[in-house]
């Protein structure tokens, strides 16, 4: 049970009110609402109200892993709005913390580099040919294939052993293509791109066929 002191609590929050859904930092222990298990404190999340959550740790990671399993397209689409209101600061942080990174793991860098070296190389240099093709004015780069627009416009790859066969797409796509290559490779059915322009269909077949 749950040791009542006067002024720890809120106004309204008792243990007997049946509406109570947490219970004070000071409170040694707790009823977890989802596994029934009577746990100390430092098992529950601390919200900014200063009293913990209703479910334990492992319970809130359960059901916030079940909320994106069942919202993936939801989650997607919110990430994708806050990434375009906030670019300047995304990419602040990122280009910080890359640098930050390589300066305290310079070791552990190199030697994930060394492993990995020959993993990488055809794929280093597929992209290398195919780029170096644009730059000379060879290969000249068309409209997302997905969407039609001109910004951001990149090459796919689907065999690095055909550095020359690729698909534009821009840079959100690009992106989503890979998430789609990388949930098919894992057996994880993918609903097709949300978009009206008509050679989407032909990205979704390749993909699928791929």
């Amino acid at each position: 049970m749950f040791k009542v002191n006067s002024g720890m609590f809120k106004k309204g929050y008792t243990p007997w009110n049946k509406g109570l859904r947490s219970v004070p930092l000071l409170a040694g222990a707790k009823v977890c609402k989802r596994c029934k298990k009577e746990l100390k404190i430092e098992k529950f999340y601390i919200m900014k109200s200063g009293y913990a959550s209703h479910l334990c740790k492992e319970c809130s990671k359960c059901v916030a892993g079940e909320w994106r399993k069942n919202n993936r397209e939801r989650m997607l689409a919110k990430n994708c709005e806050y990434r375009e209101k906030n670019k300047e600061k995304i990419n602040a942080y990122s280009r910080n913390h890359c640098k930050s990174y390589q300066q305290k793991n310079k070791d552990r860098i190199r030697v994930r580099r060394k492993r990995n070296y020959w993993k990488f190389i055809k794929k280093e240099t597929s992209q290398n040919a195919f780029y170096a093709r644009i730059r000379s004015g060879k290969i000249t780069q068309k409209p997302c294939e997905v969407c039609g627009t001109t910004k951001n416009i990149e090459g796919h790859h689907f065999d690095y052993n055909k550095p020359l066969d690729v698909i534009w797409l821009c840079l959100k796509h690009h992106r989503l293509i890979h998430r789609i290559e990388k949930d098919i490779s894992k057996g994880v059915s993918t609903p097709p791109l949300d978009t009206t322009y008509s050679p989407a269909n032909n990205v979704n077949k390749t993909l699928r066929a791929s």
